[in-house]
């Protein structure tokens, strides 16, 4: 797998459009049905949240800080 980052992305681009077409051609998948890894999905909502909740803190304590300095 290290060597994965040595490729192109238009090389990869091709392995994969190849990779396609014999799932297609072999009739091992239809892509009609999506299965998501819910682990993933966790994951990045939980990111979501603390990215926002980050965000949120430090707007308060902003506003506090103006708050500070206006009544000083």
């Amino acid at each position: 797998m290290d060597h994965v980052n040595l490729i192109s992305a238009q090389t990869q681009d091709f392995i994969f459009d190849r990779q396609v077409e014999f799932l297609f051609q072999e009739q091992l998948d239809d892509f009609r049905t999506l299965t998501i890894d819910s682990t993933a999905a966790r994951s990045e909502l939980t990111e979501k949240v603390l990215a926002y909740n980050f965000c949120r803190a430090i707007e308060i304590r902003a506003r506090k800080q103006e708050n500070l300095q206006r009544t000083s």
